[in-house]
């Protein structure tokens, strides 16, 4: 692209790909970085504005912390203020942060560790979640199976109590027919009485 290009929000939000409010944020809070062409009360941003928004993206992208990129950032890109005196103010600004993080590379170093060590656990909790969910759902449906082989199975024994209780009346009704036709005398027999 040629670098005569001025961009509005909307055309760096659409090169960039991202959520306007991310990029809203990222030209606040990293604004010394970013070069700015005023026409009139009209904000357009250079080309060298993508770039930088890529190297933030980048940083984001690994996690880095906002003081880390701001160090990241001088180290990349020239720093953009109208007034020379701000500019030193910046300087010295990024200076005083990189040199207390440098004064300290353990506490960073463990401060670091510990926020990986909290990110791995959400990610844990998160997996056991989901594989709660998913025996919760299995219980679920196995409760299901069971009430419908439960009910089943009730059907079933009171079919067999009713065929019992059919095969015991015809039983004892045989019986009966048996025991009348053995007190019958032999005259009655062969009368068929």
């Amino acid at each position: 692209m040629d670098d005569k290009i001025l961009y509005r929000m909307k055309d760096i939000v659409n090169e960039m790909n991202l959520p306007r409010s991310t990029i809203t944020d990222w030209l606040s809070d990293f604004h010394m970085y970013i070069p700015i062409h005023r026409n009139g009360s009209r904000k357009l941003y250079k080309r060298e504005t993508i770039d930088v928004l890529r190297a933030i993206h980048e940083y984001r992208t690994m996690e880095i912390d906002k003081q880390e990129i701001m160090y990241r950032l001088k180290e990349r890109f020239p720093i953009v203020l109208d007034d020379e005196d701000d500019r030193e103010a910046v300087i010295k600004h990024l200076d005083h942060i990189h040199s207390t993080d440098q004064a300290h590379p353990d506490l960073m170093n463990f401060m670091r560790l510990q926020a990986t060590t909290v990110r791995d656990l959400q990610k844990e909790q998160i997996k056991l979640n989901e594989v709660l969910e998913e025996q919760e759902k299995t219980i679920a449906s196995l409760t299901n199976e069971q009430g419908d082989h439960t009910a089943n199975l009730n059907i079933l024994e009171n079919r067999i109590k009713e065929m019992e209780d059919k095969h015991s009346r015809e039983y004892q009704s045989l019986k009966t027919e048996l025991e009348t036709e053995k007190n019958k005398t032999w005259l009655q027999k062969l009368l068929g009485k």
